[in-house]
């Protein structure tokens, strides 16, 4: 019959390494400067990956703002004296209570100097030689309404003088030529009339961002 080794035996035999206090304070020190070697590893590697995010990020933050080839800064210059592109590089403002975080821009007639005609997003628009009007598609970038606009008028909304608004459309003529009958949201109305010949796409101011 096999005889049983003692507790204090069986340390000896087979756990002499970590049975003794000072040999078990090696081991558990051996352990611990093995774990801060690995915590300094992985801190090095995040620090690093942080590092590349940072530049990566700040770099695009730098080619949006200086560069003048974003395609949210592009627009084409209308007949009529306005501009058609985006209304801001990045559009934050609240989609059903929350912050936008696509930051998703859209198509407006503008100013030469990047100031929308109508600061929403376009539902229908359409464009003459000496005018541009249209109706919004309403929340969540503002309320519907129809609006027209002429140089020697300004912007005309339905709805506030319906008189004025007919007369320009009355008198705008021929809308989108060359671009098909219907009406079309702004951004294809941007599309299809940049592949006409008289028109190109070029540089106009833009606003960076808008909340």
């Amino acid at each position: 019959m096999a005889r049983a080794v003692p507790r204090q035996g069986l340390c000896r035999c087979v756990l002499e390494p970590i049975c003794s206090p000072k040999k078990r304070m090696s081991v558990l020190l051996i352990v611990k400067n093995m774990i801060l070697r690995v915590t300094k590893y992985i801190l090095f590697i995040l620090f690093f990956i942080f590092i590349v995010v940072f530049i990566s990020i700040v770099g695009q933050l730098a080619y949006v703002i200086f560069s003048k080839n974003v395609p949210q800064k592009q627009c084409i210059e209308l007949k009529n004296g306005l501009y058609l592109g985006y209304n801001a590089v990045f559009d934050f403002r609240r989609v059903n209570g929350w912050p936008d975080i696509l930051a998703r821009p859209f198509v407006v007639p503008k100013y030469s100097d990047g100031t929308p005609l109508v600061d929403q997003s376009l539902y229908t628009l359409y464009i003459t030689d000496t005018s541009v009007y249209g109706h919004t598609w309403g929340e969540p970038t503002g309320p519907v309404f129809h609006f027209a606009w002429r140089a020697d008028v300004g912007v005309v909304r339905s709805d506030q003088d319906r008189e004025t608004y007919r007369r320009i459309v009355d008198e705008a003529g021929p809308a989108n030529h060359g671009i098909g009958q219907g009406g079309y949201g702004a951004s294809i109305v941007l599309e299809r009339m940049a592949e006409l010949p008289d028109y190109s796409y070029q540089w106009c101011p833009t606003r960076l961002i808008v909340w």
